[in-house]
């Protein structure tokens, strides 16, 4: 920080509160006792990932300053992943404890890869989730298509081959899981075409767009492009480059299809024109807003290559007007937040290719709050016209806090594990104001 003081001026006073930090002294041992020694060990916050570190421990003991908060502690054995439990420090306080590392779990899920009834040999395969959101772990199958996932805790898991098919598998206390896995063989492959109708050069990127991912391929010197491995159901082509922007009509793949010589032109992109005002009706500068586009996600939003449920971010000018020259053509969702934390949100905004640039504007108002109620440690989410808006994890008291949100029809959901969802997402209107609670615990 930079201060500047003028002659003559007496020197401003300025006050920095910092947060009080707690004290951990641990002494660490194995499940056979012996003292930990060497190992790294996680400390991962369960409310704020950002305060998590990994620490290595020397005889046995780890020595730290932390922010306050619950924290669980893990570490990577040679003999598989281990736990040592959580453990929450208040501000201030000055903890010693002697902790024993425990198996992170006896479960295992296991099968193999498959492309109709052969198997497929070095296909990598990823399990994820379990008790901790942020497991993954990656194996590549044997001569006879084969996986294991060993020492895995109770939960539920998505298991996903590269390039096919992925499940979710709920895994009791020491349960054994067996399943298959099959290996995409759709394959999607066109030409894309310049403005002129000519091929376009090589290198041009082409997405192929799914509810579950978005896959990238290039052109080659001819303007083809091939996507291999594509998994069934809804999909559409799209392309974004300066020269232009295409997306094509939705596509319909089987299991097994083969598309083939496609055609995707480019033509000129749409363009957006949005002024943000303030409640009092002057221009709101420096606002953040968002776009996510109701056909194709927030991919469509500029830079492409994103996972639908993100969100992109653009900021007003002086004026409160952001400009946007590269869009898709399509209806899109709108959300302004301002430093100050008010808030507007729009649910479909119609942006065309032809003529001028589509204009509309969003008026700033206090924001909703609200506090829902779900199992400590799940992730609760927001949704908003099909994005999610925000996400939080709830603290050990059981609370997931969004202090400002619009004042809009939402959804309100919890994930369970790896991805899956705990009962229906309930609706809920937000009004500017309003602090609201929500119980959705089982």
């Amino acid at each position: 920080m930079l201060l500047v003081v003028g002659a003559g001026r007496a020197a401003p006073t300025l006050e920095v509160v910092l947060e009080q930090s707690a004290s951990l002294e641990a002494q660490l041992s194995t499940a056979e006792g012996e003292p930990l020694d060497g190992s790294y060990v996680q400390l991962r916050h369960l409310e704020d990932p950002q305060a998590s570190l990994a620490l290595r421990a020397y005889e046995g003991r780890l020595v730290t300053d932390l922010s306050p908060g619950t924290y669980r502690l893990e570490l990577e054995l040679e003999t598989g992943r281990a736990t040592f439990g959580t453990l929450t420090l208040r501000p201030g306080e000055r903890r010693k404890v002697e902790l024993q590392a425990q198996p992170w779990g006896h479960g295992r899920i296991s099968g193999r890869v498959l492309r109709g009834q052969t198997a497929v040999p070095g296909r990598r395969v990823w399990v994820s989730g379990g008790p901790a959101s942020d497991f993954s772990e990656m194996e590549f199958t044997d001569a006879a298509g084969a996986f294991a996932f060993e020492g895995l805790a109770e939960g539920s898991y998505r298991v996903q081959a590269h390039g096919g098919q992925a499940l979710q598998v709920e895994l009791a206390a020491g349960e054994s899981a067996q399943l298959d896995l099959l290996a995409w063989e759709g394959s999607v492959a066109g030409t894309l075409l310049l403005s002129s109708g000519e091929p376009a050069p090589a290198l041009f990127a082409v997405d192929l767009v799914s509810s579950m991912d978005v896959l990238r391929e290039t052109t080659d010197a001819r303007g083809r492009f091939r996507f291999a491995a594509v998994p069934p159901g809804t999909l559409r082509l799209v392309a974004r480059t300066s020269s232009g922007a295409a997306q094509s009509a939705p596509l319909s793949l089987g299991p097994r299809q083969q598309l083939a010589d496609l055609r995707l032109r480019l033509a000129a992109p749409a363009q957006l024109e949005l002024r943000v005002l303030r409640a009092d009706g002057s221009p709101a500068a420096g606002v953040q807003v968002s776009l996510f586009h109701r056909g194709l996600g927030a991919y469509a939003g500029t830079g492409g290559g994103l996972q639908a449920s993100d969100l992109l971010p653009h900021t007003t000018d002086p004026q409160g007007i952001l400009r946007l020259r590269d869009l898709l053509p399509g209806r899109y969702a709108l959300r302004a937040s301002s430093a100050t934390r008010a808030q507007a949100a729009r649910a479909e905004v119609q942006v065309r290719a032809e003529g001028e640039p589509a204009r509309e504007s969003l008026s700033l108002a206090p924001p909703a709050a609200l506090r829902v109620l779900a199992p400590p440690g799940a992730r609760v989410w927001v949704a908003f016209a099909g994005a999610r808006l925000e996400s939080a994890r709830a603290d050990p008291a059981g609370e997931a806090r969004f202090p400002a949100l619009p004042a809009v029809q939402v959804e309100v959901g919890v994930e369970d594990g790896a991805k899956s969802s705990r009962g229906h997402p309930r609706a809920l209107a937000l009004e500017s104001g309003s602090e609201l609670t929500l119980d959705l615990r089982p």
